[in-house]
């Protein structure tokens, strides 16, 4: 029997020999043999306690157990759920041991399809419990951990618009992502957005669903990007990536033909690939993105997690019109309190809701109101925070990670000196200070080993990390037992997980933190770096990583410089630099978001420069160059210029200059600009600034000198807006679409696309509007004093929605010799769409054909 079920009974037994008073083995299986036409004996529950042999089925064993956990939860009367829970983890078990057996040759092989169908089960609990367990980055080692789902705040996403499609860009649950109809789905987030967190949470909710029976859909697989670069085909990367995630548990890997077919008949595989930012190599990337592209459609899904990352790289995944793109939201402040409180309660702080208030009270100031969006940061805050109610938390993103690294210093020296209930490092108590040395050792080695990750260097670190210490070991200890002792102090750092002989940073942040440490601290290597940083004209884009944008590590190593009296001496005649341009000044307003510690002075210089752009229309270049022109802006130029003046006022708010807001007001309510400028702005505005974009979609769609079309847009563009309470659509929104839908002043085209969208976000209220819409709207169409072009618009729009008699009718305008013929064009290719007739032809074919159509019937 495998290790994990013969011990699983051994333990349960011994609970029932502690607290049922007179317990005996024999009791316990005269209860099971009652009403059961098969009898259990005490021999062959004896050789499952003594001897480990697996059980021949799984009713018995469960019988047997079940009449154990009644016997121990007498008077206790567990909910359903609870027995739900324990069947399904004895199942679980009881597979796990049948497998190892006939791996090892002790059965014979089963049915293919239900062997096939066994071992999907089995492979989904364990990745299932593996993600469960996996540690959370940014907390304490061996603090109680809520599940994850408890702490896993509920995200949205939003789909950006696609230009030239006319799709608008919205918001929506982040769980709709796993209901997407796309075989390729790309998700990006920022540093610490909670991407690997979604990945995690939905393999578990997936795979519970597969294990209860209601699975439906595709199997998914987690697998870290890295794999994805290691020789061999597909289903090894992928059988790798699981082996490394289930190792020490006690189940079969599965083998690399396990994932070359689909996991059930007709099902297919969901690939959840995280990390795809963290392959450091550009061309290694865009080889993994194509291969992922080329998967057979039949066999595989994929769910892409990575940073934002060039568009040159991600098109490499397909087409725009064949990857469902989505944007992980940030954390929307409302979320804060719900996910504080469950910190603090797990944390087990004495006054969990004194201390949530006492967090909320600091983290509504600058900087630390921005920094709490992130999901990390705030996982992070809550940590320092439940540590210490009354300290006040760091004011800045570099500062709140160098107190989460000396607080898990503390608490490593606290395990350490408590033994770590470790019996390995038990051993070493003969050997007084080793432990704080070895300790002091595999601390600098990680800060090292970080820098090597940023440096696109890393090793295969843990057998060289052994090297660097095995001086330290005793000669009384065996190799093998020291090597247990690295990997168990590793472990406890909080900073990595070992897997075989790979150590992985728990969060990409923490390692560019960690790095960016080490490096402000050592003079040569500072200087190296702020070549690489700015480079020898100091306007290099802070990046340092290829192909990473504005990239998190060179804010951090930024950060850290300011933060460090070993500063490069030239770094502040960078930032003024930076500061005095427009196209650069974005740079230091995001270091001061993250909370650096920059100057005044070069505060001041890029609150002036940010100002200067956030108050200027047009620059004097820019309106000679239009009256030289003899014209106006246009509304393509004012929607630059109307961007530019919101993300300088956004500048100016991160860097804590209250203007910032009034300007943002100010530029939302200017009334002088075009309908379809402000509508734009409100969209700028939406991600960040949600009740002042939600305040003018409202004014757009109310405001009755704006055109039906975008009052109606505006409109549809609120209700998908994410609401103060409540869930999608946002009833703002809706309650528009229901004025608008019967507002008779307006077109009734305008008033259709208002009742179909009031109908499709609330069917009970957008019914009657609806079709009382589609009635007037072919009475417009046949309303031959109408104008032409709405008139086939009209008939156009009953054909979507399968209006009968919309054959009929665009037939007739085909006809309609009084019409231009663009339009009667329009409505031809229409026609020929729903295969009513052929797209080629002369005009007189065509509309005999039609006319033989339209007397035989409408086509619904």
């Amino acid at each position: 029997m495998a290790a994990g079920l013969h011990k699983y009974l051994q333990d349960l037994e011994s609970k029932a020999q502690r607290q049922v008073p007179g317990y005996r083995r024999e009791q316990v299986i005269e209860q099971v043999n009652r009403g059961r036409p098969a009898s259990l004996s005490t021999s062959t529950v004896g050789d499952w306690m003594a001897k480990g042999r697996t059980p021949r089925d799984f009713p018995t064993l469960w019988a047997f157990v079940e009449a154990l956990h009644r016997a121990i939860t007498v008077g206790q009367d567990p909910p359903p759920a609870w027995w739900k829970q324990e069947r399904s983890k004895c199942e679980g078990l009881w597979e796990a041991a049948l497998e190892l057996r006939r791996a090892a040759g002790g059965l014979a092989p089963a049915v293919n399809e239900e062997q096939h169908a066994r071992s999907v089960r089995h492979y989904l609990r364990a990745v299932e419990q593996a993600a469960a367990s996996h540690p959370y980055p940014g907390v304490l080692p061996g603090s109680p951990l809520p599940p994850l789902r408890q702490v896993h705040v509920r995200r949205r996403v939003t789909t950006p618009a696609r230009p030239g499609t006319g799709d608008q860009e919205r918001c929506r649950p982040a769980e709709e992502v796993l209901a997407t109809e796309g075989r390729v789905v790309l998700l990006l987030g920022g540093p610490g957005a909670g991407k690997s967190s979604f990945l995690r949470t939905s393999l578990i909710a997936l795979a519970e669903q597969w294990t209860s029976g209601a699975g439906t859909g595709s199997v998914p697989v987690y697998v870290p990007a890295h794999f994805l670069t290691r020789e061999g085909v597909l289903g090894e990367q992928l059988a790798q990536a699981v082996r490394s995630q289930i190792k020490g548990r006690d189940c079969l890997p599965p083998p690399a033909s396990f994932f070359a077919g689909p996991p059930l008949p007709g099902g297919r595989w969901l690939i959840l690939v995280d990390g795809l930012d963290e392959i450091p190599d550009a061309a290694e990337r865009i080889d993994v993105l194509r291969r992922l592209a080329s998967l057979p459609g039949d066999r595989y899904e994929l769910l892409v997690a990575s940073r934002p990352l060039p568009e040159e790289q991600l098109s490499e995944l397909g087409p725009a019109d064949h990857v469902e793109r989505f944007e992980l939201v940030p954390f929307d402040p409302r979320q804060l309190p719900d996910f504080a409180r469950s910190w603090m309660t797990a944390a087990g702080v004495g006054d969990p809701e004194r201390a949530v208030a006492t967090l909320l009270a600091q983290a509504v100031r600058p900087p630390l109101d921005r920094l709490a969006t992130n999901p990390l940061l705030a996982t992070i805050m809550c940590q320092l925070h439940a540590h210490n109610v009354d300290s006040p938390l760091p004011a800045s993103r570099y500062g709140i990670y160098q107190h989460y690294a000396d607080l898990l210093v503390d608490h490593l020296d606290g395990r350490l000196h408590n033994r770590m209930d470790s019996p390995l490092v038990e051993r070493l108590a003969g050997h007084p200070g080793l432990l704080l040395q070895l300790r002091g050792r595999l601390l600098g080695a990680l800060d090292e080993l970080a820098l090597l990750h940023m440096r696109q260097d890393v090793p295969a670190a843990l057998e060289s990390l052994i090297e660097r210490v095995a001086d330290l070991r005793p000669h009384t200890l065996r190799g093998e037992d020291w090597h247990s002792v690295v990997t168990d102090l590793l472990h406890a750092t909080g900073l990595v997980t070992v897997r075989g002989t790979r150590i992985d940073f728990l969060h990409q942040t923490i390692a560019e933190f960690l790095a960016a440490r080490y490096v402000a601290a050592d003079a040569d290597l500072s200087k190296s770096a702020f070549r690489q940083l700015f480079g020898s004209r100091w306007l290099r884009p802070l990046r340092l990583r290829k192909g990473g944008g504005e990239s998190s590590y060179g804010r951090m190593l930024v950060a850290a410089w300011l933060a460090s009296p070993r500063r490069p001496r030239a770094l502040l005649d960078v930032l003024r630099r930076l500061a005095a341009r427009d196209g650069t000044v974005g740079r230091v307003a995001e270091l001061a978001g993250d909370g650096a510690s920059l100057p005044q002075e070069i505060r001041d210089l890029a609150r002036r420069r940010c100002h200067r752009t956030a108050t200027t229309t047009l620059s004097p270049a820019e309106m000679t160059l239009i009256e030289s022109l003899g014209g106006g802006p246009s509304i393509e130029l004012q929607k630059q210029l109307t961007s530019r003046r919101i993300r300088a006022a956004r500048m100016l708010v991160n860097l804590g200059d209250e203007r910032g807001r009034s300007l943002l007001d100010m530029i939302t309510l200017d009334t002088t600009l075009p309908a379809v400028v402000r509508f734009d702005v409100a969209r700028t505005l939406g991600r960040q600034e949600g009740e002042r974009a939600g305040d003018l979609l409202e004014t757009l769609a109310r405001d009755t000198e704006v055109t039906g079309d975008h009052r109606v847009l505006a409109a549809r563009q609120l209700a998908l807006m994410a609401p103060s309470t409540g869930p999608l659509p946002n009833r703002r929104g809706v309650d528009l679409l229901e004025l608008l839908a019967g507002d008779i002043t307006l077109h009734i085209l305008n008033r259709v696309a208002a009742a179909a969208a009031l109908h499709r976000y609330d069917g009970e209220r957008g019914r009657d509007l609806h079709d009382a819409a589609i009635r007037d709207l072919d009475l417009f169409a046949r309303d031959t004093g109408a104008d032409g072009r709405a008139r086939v618009a009209s008939a156009v729009w009953l054909a979507d929605v399968r209006h009968p008699g919309a054959v009929n009718l665009l037939a007739s305008l085909v006809r309609d010799r009084t019409l231009r013929r663009t339009h009667r064009r329009r409505a031809e290719r229409r026609l020929a769409e729903l295969g009513v007739l052929q797209a080629e032809g002369t005009q007189a074919r065509r509309c005999r054909r039609v006319r033989s159509q339209s007397e035989s019937g409408s086509r619904w």
